[in-house]
């Protein structure tokens, strides 16, 4: 069962993982029939509304998508001109935090 200790277990994975600069994704299941067919606006609608209860959780998956080489001395060079960084991303905070580091817009 995914009790407490289980839960605590699973946030410090994707901490740690996240902290180490990876995409951490929760891979669940459940079974599930639908009322419409796939692929409608009307499918959409119920999946969002009832297809992500009781999912059973099966895997977690850390994904590595290093920063391209180049970036680090890029950074280096915008902030010798005195370019200052803003980073806007769809990762977590941990993940965005560390990519920043690898690549110098956090020091």
């Amino acid at each position: 069962p995914f009790d407490s200790v289980e839960r605590a277990k699973l946030i410090t994975t994707h901490e740690k993982w996240s902290r180490g600069g990876q995409r951490v994704i929760l891979l669940c299941m459940r079974e599930y029939i639908p009322c419409h067919t796939i692929g409608t606006n009307d499918f959409s609608a119920e999946i969002r509304e009832k297809g992500l209860e009781a999912l059973t959780i099966v895997g977690i998956l850390g994904l590595m998508d290093p920063p391209r080489p180049e970036s680090a001395v890029t950074v280096k060079d915008c902030r010798k001109a005195g370019i200052r960084f803003l980073m806007v991303t769809g990762d977590s905070g941990w993940t965005a935090v560390a990519i920043a580091r690898q690549v110098g817009v956090e020091d």
